[in-house]
């Protein structure tokens, strides 16, 4: 495992020695007119009345599947709660709870691997920062990306 402090992946560079991608419930970048008209965020939803719930709870649950299927490849795990100095609101019994969390943007999350060099951070709109070691290859996240009807945008 790559040697890494935390605080590096919060910087507007990548890191030396890590390359990165961003795992997305969308297919492509967006630009600020689609941000803005897009259903992206937790906050932006009433529930389960909200014309998009069905469509955000699809997303959540993809994400659920790609990183049950990382813990389980790779050994995924939470390496640290609650980045970006907030308060702890809630805690994980599971990489699941986690996500569900991460994904309605009540936490952030980071979650590492003791068997494969990644990063992976918590974010805002339906996306996660990925980061990989620059002598490993994009392949074991990519396919677990693509499995759970997700995309990774390099």
């Amino acid at each position: 495992m790559a040697k890494f402090n935390l605080d590096d992946f919060f910087e507007d560079d990548i890191p030396t020695g890590w390359k990165c991608a961003l795992i997305s419930n969308h297919s492509h970048s967006l630009s600020q007119s689609e941000a803005e008209m897009h259903w992206m965020t937790f906050t932006s939803l009433s529930g389960e009345s909200d014309p998009n719930w069905a469509e955000f709870v699809q997303a959540e649950n993809s994400f659920k599947e790609l990183f049950s299927n990382l813990e389980c490849d790779i050994g995924l795990y939470i390496c640290e709660q609650n980045i970006n100095g907030h308060s702890p609101k809630l805690a994980s019994n599971s990489i699941s709870d986690a996500i569900s969390y991460n994904v309605r943007e009540k936490r952030f999350d980071a979650f590492t691997s003791d068997q494969f060099d990644c990063v992976i951070l918590g974010n805002f709109d339906l996306t996660f920062p990925v980061f990989i070691s620059e002598e490993q290859e994009w392949g074991t996240i990519e396919n677990a990306v693509l499995k759970s009807g997700l995309h990774l945008l390099k």
